[in-house]
């Protein structure tokens, strides 16, 4: 018998185990590592699908080198491998899940709930409004010691693993949620053993072992599975109960084994199927529920489904306008509560950003030239993530609806039956022109504008004597590469060749450009231009009403790489002097496992060496309902002046800045500052700087060093990113290292590095020009950067 080697694992194989030698089998165990249990600390929804912990088992099982497995039926993929069966399923356990705190400890108002499934996020949200769901990784007893260890304020287990392993739970609290505050996984608290089809002496004896009830409740709850198609990483419940018929009564063990691919049907007892089944399913947010005989549970099976599927997800246009400051506030929202995002190169991507950390990010291209996905694909793509059950947003440059092609989308949304809303957003059509000075509209020069896309879906020509014959402005989208047809035709039929035009490429960005001209000379003049470009054509083209006000690094194009709130605050600084900004966050804050302890008292310093350390200590307290006031005696001690600015924040000014803001510096100074007897505590990443260390170890000073976050590679990759980056910023050596694991190259752009250390990690990328400040804070690097943009303006000035 084939098995996993956790200790809940061989606890279900030693109940099949006995009941098979009940019947006379002799049994082995043979544990298998499989790819779900090698991988300890990944989230489940990034490294597997289906099959997880089941695959490995099944290819045993082919190969002949196990008879049987016991899997828990929530682990079984939707569709079992070729040649398998299910040819058993005991009696099952309690199938609900349970929350588990320590005892006697009341939740905070915002507790910590440790669960790495999707299923128990989306609907513990509604249970715990202000809860922060943590990824947890591990089996019963490193969860529940977790729990000890206030790692967590609780944890969400299946009840029948905490049964089966008779666990000692007098340390806890432990509260049972009923199915209609927490629908189960499919088939959880069930176990069902797997074999050969072909082995059918095997096949006879595990049907002996069934528990008729639990393998009707298997049989309904792996069809409404099955017809859903889902995996781990999507939030699925089912409930299956059944009760008998009156008067009814159970005999036999008629069962048939469920086949790959197929539907599992109990066999028929003298009035089995006249027991009712009451079929619930969750799925992406919303519920179903159905009630009948259970001989009809293929109906009741199909109908909640069809529900779910007709019901769940929704899809909003979010038109993203002309750059990351123009989307709407409404739109930013939309962004907000998004599941998956659906994006291409005619939006910022920096936008993405905005998303919640487990939104799913894809990527449908359109560039001109080289077009990643055919229209009809995005449409089917909408169409399937939204019947998935996720809120989808579809993010467009622009407005949706001026040559966006939205219109097509909503068409097959429509069809499909999918809700879905839009929300409108700044059209380049209007936007770009006038902030390249052109206004497409001006009282007693041009009452009109007309809107044309200078490339369609077909062969068709536009009506240029109609346009020729137009007083207002036109405004042509998409119309670079026919620049010379275009203005060639418009003269061809009757437009003065003297009439003003003008082309304004790549709009709001590092590189845009203006390029005035007459109608006659315009597709010369713009010879060099750039996509995405507008042509302007009329009188308002002459017009330069372009902004007055200069910043010092208007034209310049930087990326910001980093955490996404060390990025975000850097590009906002960098913006505000007008640069052309690209936000790349390539690094995630994550909790690392250990908490802030509860008696701050024992320490007279604590020591942050990074603003993320600071957020997460005061976001602890404050989920704890800690009283400020307790650390009225406590001192502070940061890395830099960026660090102490964020503590500044919280409202307390830091006590000791070494004069260099490095972790060697702090830790050769801070011991210089102490009083005799003073204990300090370090609060920062894990894998932090050991050269802190080393100075508080020589000078024999007393300290607790606790990680209470980690930063990892952000797993979300933005394609499309601009390559025509003057600058790009590096704030750490993960941060570095993390970027070129994402994207490979830097292009032509000089690297900017906070420190020496993150220098150094550059170095087997990039051996080429660096620059470094001589302040390591963001408001350095913005410093360092218009010191050397300024060195090579002076230089190109005659």
């Amino acid at each position: 018998m084939a098995t996993r080697s956790s200790r809940l694992a061989l606890a279900q194989a030693e109940e099949v185990r006995h009941a098979l030698e009940q019947l006379g089998y002799t049994v082995e165990l043979k544990t298998v590592t499989t790819h779900g249990d090698r991988d300890r600390k990944s989230p489940l929804t990034q490294i597997g699908g289906s099959g997880l912990f089941v695959s490995e088992i099944e290819q045993m099982l082919l190969r002949g080198e196990a008879d049987l497995a016991v899997h828990s039926g929530k682990d079984l993929p939707y569709r079992l491998m070729e040649g398998m069966v299910i040819g058993g399923v005991p009696a099952a356990e309690d199938g609900r899940d349970c929350l588990v705190s320590r005892k006697g400890e009341e939740l905070p108002e915002h507790p910590r709930i440790g669960t790495g499934s999707p299923r128990r996020v989306a609907q513990g949200r509604a249970l715990f409004p202000g809860a922060e769901f943590a990824e947890i990784r591990g089996n019963v007893d490193t969860r529940l010691r977790k729990l000890s260890e206030g790692s967590y304020d609780a944890v969400i287990l299946a009840r029948a693993g905490l049964n089966r392993l008779k666990a000692d739970l007098s340390a806890y609290d432990c509260r049972v949620l009923e199915p209609s505050e927490m629908l189960p996984a499919p088939c959880q608290g069930i176990l069902a053993v797997e074999c050969r089809a072909e082995d059918e002496a095997l096949c006879a004896a595990l049907r002996k072992l069934s528990d008729p009830r639990s393998w009707k409740r298997f049989t309904a709850e792996r069809c409404l599975f099955q017809m859903l198609q889902a995996d781990c990483s999507m939030p699925v419940g089912v409930r299956a109960e059944v009760s008998a018929a009156a008067g009814s009564s159970e005999k036999g063990n008629a069962w048939e084994s469920m086949k790959s691919g197929e539907r599992m049907e109990a066999g028929e007892a003298s009035d089995a199927g006249q027991e009712q089944l009451t079929l619930q399913g969750f799925f992406g947010g919303r519920r179903a529920v159905r009630t009948g005989r259970y001989a009809e549970y293929p109906r009741l099976c199909r109908e909640v489904a069809d529900e779910l599927l007709r019901q769940t997800g929704s899809v909003c246009l979010v038109g993203a306008g002309c750059g990351r400051d123009l989307i709407t506030v409404k739109g930013l929202r939309a962004l907000r509560q998004a599941e998956v995002a659906v994006y291409d190169d005619l939006a910022d991507g920096g936008l993405l950003m905005e998303t919640p950390a487990d939104c799913r990010w894809i990527y449908v291209g359109k560039r001109s030239g080289r077009h990643s996905w055919k229209q009809a694909e995005i449409n089917q793509l909408l169409v399937e993530e939204a019947g998935k059950g996720y809120r989808v947003v579809r993010l467009k440059g622009g407005d949706s609806f001026v040559f966006g092609r939205g219109g097509e989308e909503i068409l097959a949304l429509q069809e499909a039956g999918i809700p879905y809303e839009v929300i409108p957003g700044i059209t380049s059509s209007v936007a770009v022109p006038e902030h390249g000075g052109i206004p497409v509209t001006h009282r007693q020069t041009a009452q009109s504008f007309t809107v044309i896309t200078g490339h369609s879906a077909s062969d068709r020509e536009e009506n240029y004597s109609a346009l020729a014959q137009l007083d207002g402005t036109l405004v042509f989208l998409m119309g670079l590469g026919r620049l010379p047809q275009i203005t060639g035709e418009l003269m061809r039929q009757g437009k003065p060749a003297d009439t003003p035009a003008a082309v304004i490429s790549q709009g709001f960005e590092a590189g845009e450009r203006r390029y005035t001209a007459t109608l006659g000379t315009i597709a010369e003049k713009a010879s060099g231009a750039r996509t995405p470009a507008v042509l302007v054509i009329g009188d308002t083209a002459g017009f330069h009403m372009e902004g007055t006000v200069r910043r010092p690094l208007q034209g310049v194009g930087v990326t910001v790489t980093g955490t996404a709130a060390f990025a975000g605050k850097l590009e906002a600084r960098l913006a505000e002097l007008g640069a052309d900004t690209e936000l790349l966050p390539c690094l995630r804050i994550l909790p690392a496992g250990e908490r802030v302890p509860e008696d701050l008292t024992a320490y007279q310093w604590i020591v942050f060496t990074s603003s993320s350390g600071v957020e997460i200590f005061f976001d602890q307290l404050r989920r704890r309902n800690t009283d400020i006031r307790r650390l009225s005696a406590v001192k502070f001690a940061c890395i830099g002046s960026g660090t102490a600015g964020s503590l500044r924040k919280n409202g307390i000014l830091a006590d000791f800045v070494p004069s260099a803001y490095t972790a060697e510096c702090l830790g050769r100074e801070l011991p210089e500052v102490l009083a005799a007897g003073e204990r300090v505590l370090i609060l920062r990443a894990a894998h932090g700087s050991p050269d802190l260390n080393t100075g508080l170890d020589r000078a024999g000073t007393a300290y607790a060093d606790i990680p209470i976050y980690r930063t990892c590679r952000e797993p979300r990759i933005l394609k499309g990113s601009r390559a025509d980056r003057d600058y790009i910023v590096f704030a750490s050596a993960s941060g570095v290292r993390a970027y070129f694991e994402n994207y490979g190259s830097i292009g032509t752009a000089c690297p900017v590095c906070i420190g020496e250390s993150t220098r150094k990690a550059l170095l087997p990328y990039n051996t080429g020009r660096c620059l470094v400040p001589r302040v390591h804070t963001a408001e350095g690097l913005v410093e360092v950067i218009q010191r050397d943009m300024e060195a090579d303006r002076r230089k190109q000035t005659p």
